[in-house]
């Protein structure tokens, strides 16, 4: 006796083998006219995405500045932050991570120089 699962399978096999060599005696311009039709194009999907951001580099006298601020306070007020950007010509949001990726560095280091001292733990 022939069970379902059995007459799907075969079923199944023959439309996939039916398919296959219709795609195969496809000739290869067809097939790519095909497939190009499915895939979305680049060009439209770069279209609604943003345009990416630069990064900023700071010049030399801009660093030496955010440098000297953060050494007399990693954490300065939004009225502090906004003032250095205006004298600086910098975006507040530029400042403002300045100060907290200079912060987690210093976490980071802090952390590094205990897991140095004591060791790997197990």
């Amino acid at each position: 006796m022939v069970k379902k699962h059995q007459k799907l399978n075969e079923a199944t096999s023959i439309t996939t083998a039916k398919l296959y060599n219709n795609w195969i005696q496809l000739p290869e311009k067809e097939r790519m006219e095909i497939v190009n039709c499915v895939l979305p194009k680049k060009k439209a999907s770069m279209r609604l995405s943003k345009p990416k951001r630069r990064t900023t580099k700071f010049t030399e006298v801009q660093k030496k500045a955010l440098n000297a601020i953060f050494e007399v306070t990693e954490k300065p007020s939004r009225e502090t932050i906004q003032m250095i950007s205006e004298h600086l010509q910098l975006e507040f949001k530029t400042v403002l991570n300045y100060f907290n990726r200079n912060r987690q560095r210093q976490l980071d280091l802090q952390r590094q120089q205990i897991q140095f001292q004591v060791g790997p733990m197990l």
